[in-house]
C-alpha cells in the first residue's frame, strides 16, 4: 500500500470528545447541576476520557444522579453544549 495516499484525521480535541460523548448517550444532556472545582486527582474524565492530572483545574459535578468528573474544558463544553 502507498503510504503517501493514507491520510490520518487529526485527533479530536477535548471539546469534541465531550460533545461525541453527549451525543452518544455516554454523558447526560445538560442540566441544573451541582458542581465544584479542585485540583485533578488522577482519575479519567468523564468528558474525554483523558486523566486528570494534578496540575488541572477539576469539575465535580453531580448531574443524572451520579458524580462526574471533568476536565474545566470539558466542563464547560458540557454546561454549554447544544445541537
Amino acid at each position: 500500500m502507498d503510504n503517501q495516499s493514507v491520510i490520518q484525521a487529526p485527533p479530536k480535541s477535548r471539546i469534541e470528545k465531550t460533545h461525541d460523548k453527549i451525543r452518544d448517550g455516554g454523558l447526560p444532556v445538560p442540566t441544573t447541576a451541582r458542581s465544584a472545582f479542585e485540583s485533578g486527582n488522577g482519575r479519567p474524565c468523564a468528558g474525554c476520557s483523558e486523566t486528570i492530572t494534578q496540575f488541572e483545574r477539576m469539575a465535580t459535578v453531580i448531574a443524572s444522579v451520579a458524580l462526574r468528573r471533568l476536565h474545566e474544558e470539558c466542563f464547560t463544553a458540557w454546561a454549554t453544549f447544544s445541537e
